[in-house]
């Protein structure tokens, strides 16, 4: 990334090494040689100090980009982790197998209560309640990214670090907030709610059990989080004031 800074550095460098040279020329030799002569040393240097410029961005491209991601995640998780997060939130909410949302016209014309919507609450806020525990897990997962072209994530889209993290590590982050969702639908009473569900109206093949469940319920809670992560690196990259870093208010 080059710089005005950048570019005063290079005109100093050409101007010393004209000096440098007219010191140890002969005093005959034309002022012609002597411009050749340094831009042709001017230029070899130009091009180490590219070089050297080139492997410090990768190297600060990376930190960035992993800094970008803690940041997002710390935030995010913060922001899903709130009591009602994902239930009052149509973008996060979760929502029930489609073989569940059967069940609710058949409950409505019966005049009995709603365990359906009992249900989706239950798994909403075992969702926000597991982000906490999935934090050290993501930035783990962060820390221990390989970024394949910094460069290209860097220039690219409001939330491509998000979603390259997110195409690297979902299948890490799922094997542990499984089992964290699990239990927090077992503190929830799934069992007896899941009990209180009429068998009629269900489809003959329906697997609707606490395993199935669990598992339904992590991957959209996962989702919900890198999209809570992808609004806020957007946020990071398009607003000063969210950079709360001077590496970040370098980069961008």
């Amino acid at each position: 990334m080059h710089t005005p800074e950048m570019d005063r550095k290079t005109t100093r460098t050409l101007t010393i090494a004209a000096l440098v040279l007219s010191l140890s020329l002969p005093a005959q030799a034309s002022w012609t040689n002597l411009v050749d002569d340094a831009k042709k040393t001017g230029g070899e240097l130009l091009k180490q100090q590219l070089e050297a410029d080139q492997t410090l961005d990768e190297t600060t491209l990376d930190r960035g980009l992993k800094e970008i991601l803690k940041l997002g995640s710390e935030r995010a998780v913060q922001q899903v982790s709130q009591s009602g997060a994902f239930m009052n939130n149509d973008q996060l909410r979760i929502s029930l197998p489609e073989s569940l949302q059967q069940l609710r016209p058949l409950l409505q014309t019966s005049g009995a209560g709603d365990p359906v919507a009992s249900l989706e609450a239950s798994i909403n806020t075992a969702a926000e309640q597991a982000m906490p525990q999935l934090l050290p897990v993501v930035k783990n997962a962060i820390s221990q990214l390989s970024f394949e072209d910094a460069h290209k994530i860097y220039d690219g889209l409001g939330d491509e670090a998000t979603r390259y993290l997110q195409n690297q590590a979902s299948g890490e982050l799922l094997a542990a907030l499984t089992p964290v969702i699990g239990q927090n639908l077992a503190g929830g009473n799934l069992t007896q709610l899941l009990a209180n569900l009429p068998s009629t109206g269900l489809p003959s093949d329906s697997d609707i059990n606490s395993e199935a469940l669990t598992s339904h319920v992590a991957n959209q809670a996962l989702d919900g989080l890198f999209n809570a992560m992808a609004q806020e690196e957007r946020q990071i990259r398009e607003n000063p004031a969210a950079r709360a870093s001077e590496l970040l208010q370098k980069l961008w």
